[in-house]
């Protein structure tokens, strides 16, 4: 059974990087490389636990993470859980992944709050 991983871009800006919320305007964060980069280093780094393939456990797993001005991750927290192997697995992840591009607020590096959503599925 091929077993397959995709991030959906949901990425949520919370907290103060609602734009619409403040009168300066934040470029949030990203993925060096872009989306496409983003997806191709996720589906390559993934290991689909054999826990959850035996029980065909499938779906999102959602982390609430800290993008600091120098673009590495920070206080990760599971805020929509699948199971517990799942979102180790997303926690692992979105901590080993390569520092990112960080947000800009007024043209100048800032931390962020930012939501990453994981999708695991099975094919």
């Amino acid at each position: 059974m091929k077993t397959t991983m995709t991030i959906m871009l949901l990425f949520t800006l919370i907290g103060y990087m609602r734009a619409q919320e403040t009168k300066s305007s934040i470029e949030p964060p990203h993925f060096d490389g872009g989306e496409k980069q983003l997806e191709a280093y996720l589906n390559q780094h993934l290991i689909y636990p054999e826990t959850a393939k035996r029980q065909g456990i499938e779906g999102l797993v959602k982390v609430n993470v800290r993008v600091g001005k120098d673009g590495r991750f920070g206080n990760l927290n599971v805020v929509k859980s699948l199971s517990k192997d799942l979102d180790n697995e997303a926690l692992r992840l979105i901590s080993n992944m390569p520092a990112w591009i960080p947000a800009k607020k007024e043209g100048r590096p800032a931390g962020v709050k930012y939501q990453l959503a994981i999708r695991f599925r099975l094919d």
